[in-house]
């Protein structure tokens, strides 16, 4: 009889079924998760700044360029989007349009949405306000003229937003004769239709007000009401900036002002009721206020001066381009008493530097460069308009010579401070001949 196999025979067999899985458990990982697809498209068109899209009314998108785009949220095959534009772009002011924006998700991502912005345009006009002639005419930046009556009109082609607008009276009214002026008349075109303001006074001009861009002079005269024969304005002509262009009188005839182009720099007279004389508004409270420094402390109070040009100029810009017409006024007579001040201190400097032996030749010389800056900077100015440059912009441009000539009043006022020690004014005598 034989005996029973031994127990551990058995192990083999049993190693083998455990490592089959069998003896129980259940076996295999956690199942994969379930597919999803991402939504997105391309945008073009788009200049502004803001853009932002939503996927079904969420996960807000912002876009700032042209080209493609993903949200971050994926869809489950079968699921719906939805692509929407939560904000449209402003400045230029523009409106996206979203197409091919929804449907279902199938078994890939979704590139095909669509959205093409374009920029908005607005209506250029305005209103005009006591006129009683006929003929008055504007003409807009593209050519476009309009002859225009009392009450509101509008220029036939809108402007982009973002683009410059400008127009100008070219024709004034008669029978009877006025004279009429525009505010608001130029700017950037922002988010609403523009809205410019003509205003004709009800009286016939006594004075009339002609610069001379090479001189740099405005010539006044007076308007004969029944002949029309000129005749000069005692104390004409009067001293401008640099490259003075046509003169604008406000509706009062209380004021006459002068876009200097050379400077960048707008002169503002008041004009005497009987007799159409000039006074410089601000420059000539900056040539007082500057001459007792400049008598004990030579050229270095011209520094400051300067100084304060370069923010009111840019400040200048800034307001014109938010027609802010009240800021522009208080800026201008800032200019005025900084620039014509320190044009006035200029003219001090050359007889506080050159010798009286020398002094006619000196200053002769200091005004002739003068003269090519003036020659130069209508050069420079009509460069820069013809490149379309924004307001703002142009004037900034404009402080570039008062940052050079604020350097060069503090270089030549520490190169001869030795002679304007307290009294070395007064003690320098001219030679014996």
């Amino acid at each position: 009889m034989r005996s029973a196999g031994k127990p551990w025979n058995l192990f083999p067999i049993l190693a083998v079924l455990a490592a089959c899985g069998g003896g129980g458990g259940g076996g295999g990982g956690s199942p994969p998760p379930p597919a999803t697809y991402t939504i997105g498209g391309t945008v073009s068109g788009l200049a502004g700044s803001g853009l932002v899209l939503q996927n079904n009314g969420a996960n807000d998108l912002s876009i700032s360029a042209n080209g493609s785009f993903t949200f971050t949220t994926a869809v489950a095959p079968g699921g719906g989007y939805s692509v929407t534009v939560a904000a449209n772009p402003s400045t230029p002011t523009q409106t996206c349009i979203v197409t091919a924006g929804s449907g279902s998700v199938g078994s890939a991502n979704v590139s095909s949405v669509a959205v093409a912005c374009t920029t908005s345009s607005f209506v250029v006009g305005g209103s005009v306000t006591g006129l009683t002639g006929s003929g008055l005419q504007i003409r807009s930046a593209d050519g476009t003229t309009l002859t225009v009556g009392n009450g509101p009109f509008s220029f036939p082609t809108p402007a982009l937003s973002g683009s410059a607008y400008h127009a100008a009276i070219v024709t004034q009214p008669s029978s009877p004769t006025q004279y009429c002026t525009a505010s608001g008349a130029h700017g950037v075109v922002g988010a609403s239709d523009v809205s410019m303001s003509i205003t004709c006074n009800s009286g016939t001009a006594r004075y009339l007000y002609v610069t001379d861009l090479f001189h740099n002079t405005v010539y006044g005269l007076a308007v004969d009401a029944t002949t029309g024969a000129l005749a000069p304005i005692m104390g004409s002509p009067f001293d401008t900036g640099q490259g003075a262009q046509p003169s604008v009188i406000t509706p009062s005839g209380s004021f006459v002002y002068v876009l200097n182009e050379g400077d960048g720099t707008i002169t503002g007279f008041a004009a005497h009721a009987a007799t159409g004389a000039l006074t410089q508004i601000g420059g000539l409270l900056g040539g007082l206020l500057l001459a007792r420094p400049m008598d004990k402390r030579g050229l270095l109070p011209l520094a400051p001066m300067f100084g304060l040009a370069i923010p009111v100029i840019g400040a200048i810009g800034y307001f014109a381009g938010q027609q802010a017409a009240t800021m522009i006024f208080v800026l201008q007579f800032l200019a005025g008493f900084c620039v014509l001040g320190g044009q006035t201190g200029l003219n001090v400097a050359s007889g506080l530097i050159y010798p009286t032996s020398i002094r006619s030749n000196g200053s002769g010389w200091a005004f002739g460069v003068g003269r090519l800056g003036s020659i130069v900077g209508p050069i420079v100015g009509g460069i820069l308009i013809a490149g379309h440059l924004s307001v703002e912009s142009l004037y900034v441009a404009a402080t570039v010579p008062y940052v050079i000539a604020l350097f060069a009043a503090l270089a030549m006022g520490l190169l001869y401070r030795s002679r304007f020690h307290a009294g070395a004014i007064e003690s320098r005598q001219a030679p014996v001949v």
